[in-house]
């Protein structure tokens, strides 16, 4: 604020289109959207016999359809970034993780398609962040090798 930034941090499920929809309709038009940050995810592991719509549709609303609605939702925005918060997992993919695969490579392709327009975008394929919680809290040392 002593510089003169404002700076509003919401919460919103942007999966969820309407409520995408409802969140960026209270942004005031005396402080415009300037940068958009997804940074959700979850993880419904499972190999792929065993691995149930549900499943593949729970992970793919968090992480693409989110950033989908965000895409198309703020398409005519000005904004200086657009950051999506990628996997690793989506360029090596992972034992039982089709759907988080899946999900994390369309988030790349999705930055990719942005900026072929022009747009702002950066996908950040993260690695393990921290090995004690978060998503990565559960792996065994198999997992991780």
């Amino acid at each position: 604020a002593a510089l003169g930034a404002h700076i509003t941090f919401a919460a919103c499920d942007p999966g969820d289109r309407d409520a995408a929809v409802a969140l960026l309709e209270s942004v005031p038009a005396g402080h415009p959207l300037t940068a958009v940050f997804h940074c959700a995810g979850t993880v419904n592991d499972a190999v792929v016999q065993n691995l149930t719509a549900g499943q593949v549709e729970e992970v793919m609303r968090v992480k693409a359809d989110a950033a989908w609605n965000l895409h198309e939702l703020t398409r005519d925005a000005d904004l200086s970034a657009f950051v999506l918060y990628s996997s690793v997992a989506g360029l090596l993919g992972g034992p039982g993780q089709g759907s988080y695969t899946a999900a994390n490579a369309f988030l790349d392709a999705l930055a990719r398609h942005r900026q072929d327009r022009g747009a702002a975008a950066t996908s950040l394929a993260w690695g393990y962040w921290d090995l004690e919680s978060g998503m990565s809290g559960r792996l065994t040392d198999a997992d991780r090798a």
